[in-house]
């Protein structure tokens, strides 16, 4: 909890709602990525998490629909 505390506000915003369950730490490095390529603007870093978040899911989602190979169960 103590590295969700160290997040920045918007930061911490973003995690409350994301959809995966991100750790604070994982966060915390993306962000800084991500403004830093922003130039400090908050609103293109919360973009920039917002579209990892989505290439995740997506990648997920192909994965899941990937068939089983032969010997394994649902």
């Amino acid at each position: 909890m103590a590295e969700f505390d160290r997040l920045p506000p918007a930061a911490r915003r973003w995690l409350a709602q994301a959809v995966l369950p991100w750790s604070a730490r994982s966060v915390r490095r993306l962000w800084g990525r991500a403004l830093r390529d922003a130039g400090g603007d908050e609103g293109a870093a919360i973009a920039r998490l917002d579209r990892v978040e989505e290439a995740r899911l997506a990648r997920d989602r192909s994965v899941a629909q990937l068939p089983l190979r032969q010997g394994q169960n649902a």
